[in-house]
């Protein structure tokens, strides 16, 4: 086989096994073919689907959890968090009564924070993309791969796959039943039947007479993965990965508020925004301070050398 052949035969072939296990539907064809207008678009255009080929792992890793729900829904932990969460945090009324802070929320809301929530809680991916943009357009604007801006581009991204790689396995090895299941079903048992629910987002679907949030989440991929949270795993990434005062500030807030988010829309409890937290800080400080972090920019040289500067007129190109 021609050198050059070698990489778009795995690649089919990739895809090929993969449809085996999880059949390809709309959203997996219509990524292919922006990926694939992109690469043969400009050199500009295929540097940049090169510098996210970590985050589109990120989207078909995900999208594979579906085929262990089964396996998920047999050994999903129901009522064990929630006691935990109501040990811990609970808030106990004169009556006696002790609610988790979920709980509460369920009574305690307003039409006003229900729309900020379901704003700000559908932007965690958003903020991913476009950080990883603006730092791919500043590195583009810079240089090489070793450059700062370069080792913090890679490091966001290859880092972000990680920290998804870590949630996706605590998800598999210790499958969780968000607190609106427990709202919805009591203690029972984790059902394989049981879809995605919006939660306290179904406010603000009726609120403005659609049914958005409630169509997105019943294609949820996999149901028993409240913990971690990733939307403040994300978020918390996000912050993270903020330079200068003003803007640290604001990415800290962003990530705070969307932690209250995840608990007042009743889809995490607060010992999973503190399992977001606590990884997401914890795969940053890997990428940071031990070996690991020379790691992105190694592959990212390995993906440009092979794709990029084997075409002598895109190796000429300044950055690439």
């Amino acid at each position: 086989m021609r050198k050059g052949l070698i990489a778009p035969t795995a690649l089919i072939g990739a895809l090929v096994l993969y449809s085996l296990v999880n059949p390809l539907r709309t959203e997996h064809l219509a990524m292919l073919g922006a990926a694939t207008g992109f690469w043969f678009m400009s050199r500009m255009t295929r540097h940049f689907v090169l510098s996210f080929v970590p985050f589109c792992l990120f989207v078909w890793m995900y999208d594979l959890l579906r085929i262990f729900a089964d396996t998920a829904a047999a050994k999903a932990t129901v009522a064990g968090v929630h006691q935990l969460e109501l040990l811990l945090f609970g808030w106990t009324f004169n009556d006696g009564t002790r609610l988790t802070l979920n709980e509460i929320f369920a009574t305690a809301h307003h039409q006003v924070i229900d729309v900020i929530g379901g704003l700000w809680y559908a932007s965690h991916v958003g903020v991913i993309i476009l950080l990883g943009v603006y730092l791919w357009w500043r590195h583009q604007r810079k240089g090489s791969e070793d450059e700062p801006s370069g080792v913090m581009l890679h490091r966001f991204l290859w880092g972000f796959l990680v920290l998804n790689i870590g949630m996706f396995t605590i998800n598999l090895l210790f499958p969780v039943a968000p607190p609106w299941y427990i709202t919805e079903y009591g203690y029972m048992p984790a059902s394989v039947d049981v879809i995605g629910n919006p939660a306290a987002l179904a406010r603000l679907d009726q609120f403005l007479g659609i049914e958005y949030f409630a169509t997105v989440y019943s294609k949820s991929a996999y149901v028993y993965g409240a913990m971690p949270s990733g939307h403040t795993a994300y978020a918390v990434w996000f912050a993270l990965h903020m330079r200068g005062t003003g803007f640290r500030m604001a990415g800290w807030f962003y990530a705070g508020v969307m932690g209250f988010f995840a608990v007042y829309l009743n889809h995490h409890y607060l010992l999973d925004v503190m399992a977001g937290t606590t990884l997401a800080v914890s795969v940053y400080f890997l990428f940071r301070s031990t070996p690991l972090r020379r790691i992105p920019c190694a592959v990212q040289k390995l993906l440009r050398n092979r794709f990029l500067q084997a075409d002598p007129v895109l190796a000429q190109v300044r950055g690439l």
